[in-house]
């Protein structure tokens, strides 16, 4: 071999085999990992909250609650959430029918009896971690709405907007209040100000956005509002009825 010139390597991305190479790096046996209770069964899900949660029945002193899951896939699914002790002091006091969530926790299977009396074996989360999930929604435009409102189209719209009312409120302090200092009708009321996402006052708006909206600002006036970084959930005064109305069959499903 001539002084100066060395073979090409697999690293090197020379030669026919480098492609092999790579290929074997990627197709290579997965590592080992340490035992973890925490990683047994362990599952994430994102869905909607099918009811507000009930109170689980015990023998013992521990406080749980539990509601369902539904999921979006190629084949939507409802799933138990069990939740104990503080995630379910939580979860009582903040979860609501059609509520946006992410869960994770561990996996766990129980058996019921069907009315045929069959045993069946169902499945559940024992919830460990909940958080709510900020919608991807385009901005809302009253004009839009206004045309939409009458139409066959409106139902995915009031949908979103009403979800995202109740992102509000869960944290009204992740949202810039500029009611007050708007200067068109184009500019919204309330931007989140980190996804960015835009609402505008509508008078389509069912009464218990009206209605919170002012325990809210009545809150800030009296000083007992939170600071920018808090994530408490003020309370607030859901309208099923309203909503089902304006909904039907999809809020249902």
């Amino acid at each position: 071999m001539k002084k100066g010139l060395r073979t090409p390597s697999p690293v090197d991305g020379g030669g026919s085999g480098s492609s092999s190479y790579h290929r074997a790096l990627k197709l290579q046996r997965p590592t080992v990992i340490k035992w973890q209770d925490r990683l047994a069964n362990s599952v994430s899900l994102i869905g909607s909250v099918l009811f507000s949660p009930n109170q689980s029945n015990t023998d013992n002193d521990r406080f749980g609650v539990h509601t369902v899951l539904r999921v979006k896939s190629t084949r939507d699914f409802g799933i138990m959430l069990s939740m104990w002790d503080e995630m379910a002091e939580i979860a009582s006091k903040h979860l609501r029918r059609n509520d946006w969530i992410y869960v994770s926790g561990r996996l766990e299977s129980y058996t019921k009896a069907s009315e045929d009396g069959q045993t069946k074996i169902k499945f559940q989360v024992q919830v460990k971690e909940l958080n709510y999930v900020a919608p991807i929604l385009r901005p809302y435009r009253p004009a839009e709405t206004e045309v939409k409102n009458s139409g066959t189209g409106s139902l995915e719209s009031h949908k979103y907007r009403l979800h995202l009312w109740q992102v509000f409120f869960a944290n009204p302090s992740d949202w810039w209040d500029n009611r007050k200092k708007k200067t068109n009708s184009r500019q919204p009321d309330f931007r989140h100000k980190d996804t960015n996402e835009a609402l505008w006052l509508s008078p389509y708006d069912p009464p218990w956005v009206k209605r919170q909206l002012e325990v809210l600002d009545l809150a800030w006036e009296q000083g007992r509002s939170t600071d920018a970084g808090s994530k408490r959930v003020i309370p607030w005064d859901y309208d099923e009825d309203y909503a089902s109305r304006l909904l039907g069959v999809a809020l249902r499903d």
